[in-house]
């Protein structure tokens, strides 16, 4: 049986479409239906992402351009060089309201001001003060402030006081010297502080003596109210207002002396707001990606920042540039005054008036990072906390730890179990401003024992003092005591000296007979003392880097004293430190001795001797700081006219503008005379003669009772009177040689350089004598500072007055006998007065200090001579 295959289906043609039954025909709507609601949805699905890409793309573009306003609002930056101005504290207030009313009745607001009914505490109504057989008296004329008191002229008259200074615990009041019309509000012309003061504790007039003066101040002493000391434009003005231009001018011997704003507003601290202000009130999401806030800020991660702010200050120091801002390192435009005898106590503790910066850097809170703002609310300007609460804020270690009898072993709440009582004790100033030690040290009376350093265990326990009680209300506070001790007053002495052992054994008692901590007092005390054998001891103290860098600058300033040769070796890596303190000092302690080598040039090898010093500290005369370039400038100078054989074009160049650095700070310091000295000085060195004689006569003018020009004014006069007797000596040599012919011209030269020389003479004569009452009443005010004994002891005797020079001498040399120049200053004297046999025992010492030193070794062989006898005939 055959396969058949099975038929295909028949598919309609387009052409022949199969004709649709009823039942396909229904099926078929169905389909389309189905098929026009999927449609439908796709093409709702399709508009809901291309909306939702529209969106997206939208959203993108949005983004993306916000994006670029936002990159470009961080990017886009003001440009260099911007000016920042000062602009006053009325444009912080809007934005800083809490920082605002926290300054506002604050020491730093209540600096300086105005004299109105609102700011003058004291009493003037017809108010009398009585003191050193004078009269003041305090009175009010149509509203205004007025006093009669004596005047610069010696006579009373009336003054008008126009601004207060300081609210408490004293305050202060100005008088403005012939104010000019037309001057701004803001400009003060010359304006001297008056020594009447008003004790706002007591609510009572006094006179504010200055420190260690118990007789009357005549008109015309710097210590007068009307002096120099008392002049608010230059002893004053620059920590009591914001943005001080001083303006003095030399030629006018007068000030027009500018502030911003009269007391210490926020930019006193902050710097100039300007840049700050124009950011803060623009539209932008960003500060200044180039300036930052435009403002200096003081983060805990910088506490060096904010000390050195606030050390501008609260620092005994000389400016450098008053155009310096808070923020910048305190060095840069400052040279801080180094611990010294008769400034600090060789411990470190303070002595004179010397603030907190340079006990602070001592600390061990200063080295921890600790910054003033965590003791002190910087707007405030008060301590954070009251009591104790200002040290157990942070010293919670234990809370049974430090404040309880266990360890200061006091009853609660009574002085002696106050944390500052113990490790801030309190020194007075201005007679009635008592300011703490910032040191922070643990009481130390085994020093005072040693050392007769003050500590805070004798300072409270004076009340068990065993003196009549008459002799204790006479010595007063304790401060008082301690300089009764150091002038000799037995009983005061040795009844500290009862404490102190007092106090010494109860502190072994207490915290057991450990080893006391390794401190640098003894060395000081030795150096200061006049130790011959310290310089090596002094030099590694300077090296060590565990000490303080104010204490390790401060042994290398009390190398100067001694000969540094020795230990040059250890000084020269000196000019390398990281601090410019330490780096400045060194300078000046290298200054001496390269003078010593430039007066030997000529020898052999002493020319690459003066290199060793000099090449290392040329690179300093563009250093950062303004303290170290003008120390080199000095160092450099030495060398004189010849300093070519060692500088390059490039160095040469350096060494101009530092030179006109340092100008720029003798200028800014030109209402004193020590400025124009120092500038004098300089200019000898240079060979610039005109005009060292140039700036010692306006140190003469602008300060007429200053010690110091008329001395250099006329050293310098004398050596051109010595040049012009030689020249004279060697005219009459030709002529003698020529047969005693005289040209015309001779004669003309001989009776030229003769009247020179006269008229010098008797310049130098008059210049001696007018400055040896000045000189006499500083060395009776400070009878142990041995330099000024020995400046008197020179001075004498260039006057004829031997016999009192011998004295002052060897004064100078009892108070520092490791200073060579008092040595040789005293033998010379003693040669003068033909004392052999004090000659030959002070020159021993002299060669045995130098023994290579040919001068020294002749003056002993003449002394020698003299004392061996005449062979007798037998």
């Amino acid at each position: 049986m055959s396969k058949s295959r099975p038929k295909k289906p028949v598919r309609p043609t387009p052409e022949a479409p199969a004709e649709p039954t009823e039942q396909t025909r229904s099926a078929g709507s169905r389909t389309a239906a189905s098929q026009e609601t999927r449609w439908a949805a796709v093409k709702q699905r399709m508009g809901q992402m291309r909306r939702t890409t529209w969106v997206l793309v939208a959203m993108g573009v949005v983004a993306s351009l916000a994006g670029g306003w936002v990159f470009a609002d961080w990017y886009i930056c003001l440009p260099e060089g911007i000016q920042h101005t000062y602009v006053g504290r009325a444009s912080c207030v809007s934005c800083h309201p809490i920082e605002s009313e926290m300054f506002q009745g604050s020491h730093h607001d209540m600096a300086m001001d105005v004299a109105n009914s609102d700011t003058v505490l004291a009493d003037f109504n017809d108010a009398l003060l009585e003191h050193d057989g004078r009269q003041t008296r305090f009175f009010m004329k149509d509203s205004e402030y007025w006093v009669r008191t004596e005047g610069p002229d010696g006579n009373d008259a009336e003054f008008q006081v126009t601004h207060v200074f300081g609210v408490e615990p004293l305050q202060q009041y100005i008088v403005e010297m012939n104010r000019p019309d037309g001057l701004a509000d803001n400009c003060l012309s010359k304006a001297q502080v008056l020594r009447a003061s008003w004790d706002t504790t007591k609510g009572e007039w006094f006179y504010l003596r200055p420190p260690d003066v118990d007789e009357r101040i005549e008109p015309g002493d710097p210590l007068h109210w009307t002096g120099i000391t008392q002049c608010w434009n230059t002893s004053c003005a620059d920590c009591h207002s914001t943005q001080l231009v001083k303006g003095y001018d030399v030629d006018l011997l007068d000030y027009r002396t500018t502030f911003s704003e009269i007391d210490v507003s926020c930019e006193a601290c902050h710097g100039p707001a300007s840049t700050h202000v124009e950011l803060a009130e623009g539209s932008g999401m960003f500060w200044d990606r180039r300036y930052g806030k435009g403002i200096v800020g003081f983060p805990k991660s910088e506490p060096r920042r904010e000390i050195e702010t606030c050390a501008r200050c609260h620092s005994r120091r000389f400016v450098l540039d008053e155009q310096a801002l808070p923020g910048e390192p305190f060095c840069n435009a400052n040279a801080c005054e180094l611990p010294s005898a008769g400034v600090y106590y060789p411990d470190g503790q303070i002595l004179d008036e010397d603030y907190e910066f340079g006990s602070f850097t001592q600390s061990k809170m200063y080295h921890n990072r600790i910054r003033c703002s965590d003791c002190h609310d910087p707007h405030a300007a008060r301590t954070r906390y009251s009591g104790n609460a200002v040290c157990t804020s942070c010293h919670q270690h234990s809370p049974t730890k430090y404040d309880v009898p266990a360890h200061h072993h006091h009853q609660p709440d009574t002085p002696g179990a106050q944390c500052v009582n113990c490790h801030m004790p309190e020194s007075y100033y201005m007679e009635v401003d008592g300011r703490r030690d910032h040191s922070i040290r643990i009481p130390r009376p085994d020093l005072s024992v040693d050392l007769h350093t003050p500590n805070a265990c004798t300072q409270c326990h004076l009340a068990d003092s065993q003196l009549p009680e008459e002799r204790r209300a006479e010595l007063g506070r304790y401060q008082d005591w301690l300089v009764a001790a150091r002038a000799g007053e037995a009983d005061a002495g040795q009844e500290l000296a009862r404490i102190d052992r007092w106090s010494a054994d109860a502190m072994e008692r207490w915290y057991g007979p450990k080893e006391r901590p390794a401190t640098f007092a003894p060395l000081l005390n030795r150096a200061w003392s006049g130790d011959p054998e310290v310089e090596a001891e002094l030099a590694a103290l300077a090296a060590n880097l565990e000490t303080p860098v104010i204490i390790r600058a401060t042994a290398l300033q009390s190398l100067a004293a001694y000969d540094t040769e020795p230990v040059l070796a250890d000084l020269l890596p000196r000019l390398e430190d990281d601090e410019p303190m330490i780096v400045a000092t060194a300078i000046v302690i290298l200054q001496n001795e390269l003078r010593s080598r430039v007066q030997r040039l000529g020898q052999p090898g002493v020319f690459d001797q003066i290199t060793e010093i000099v090449e290392p500290v040329l690179p300093l005369l563009t250093h950062s700081s303004h303290w170290v370039r003008n120390e080199a400038t000095r160092l450099v100078a030495i060398l004189g006219p010849d300093r070519g054989r060692w500088l390059s074009g490039e160095q040469q160049a350096a060494f101009d503008s530092a030179l006109r650095g340092f100008e720029a700070t003798m200028a800014l310091h030109g209402d004193r005379a020590g400025s124009h000295l120092g500038l004098g000085l300089l200019y000898e060195d240079l060979a610039r003669f005109d005009d060292a004689s140039a700036a010692y006569r306006t140190g003469i003018r602008v300060e007429p009772d200053v010690v110091g020009p008329r001395s250099n004014l006329a050293n310098l006069l004398e050596r051109q009177a010595d040049a012009a007797q030689g020249q004279m000596s060697q005219l009459g040599q030709l002529i003698q040689s020529r047969g005693g012919q005289i040209s015309d011209e001779q004669r003309r030269q001989i009776e030229s350089l003769s009247s020179s020389e006269r008229r010098l003479r008797t310049e130098i004569a008059q210049l001696r004598a007018e400055e040896l009452p000045l000189l006499q009443l500083d060395a009776s005010r400070a009878p142990d500072l041995p330099a000024l004994q020995y400046r008197l002891g020179m001075l004498l005797y260039l006057n004829g007055r031997v016999p009192e020079a011998a004295l002052a001498l060897d004064r100078a040399y009892q108070l520092e006998p490791s200073n060579i120049d008092y040595l040789l200053g005293l033998t010379l004297i003693r040669k003068e007065q033909q004392d052999w046999e004090q000659v030959r025992v002070l020159v021993e010492e002299l060669v045995r200090r130098e023994p290579s030193s040919r001068e020294f070794q002749l003056l002993r062989d003449e002394a020698n001579r003299f004392l061996t006898p005449v062979n007798q005939p037998q």
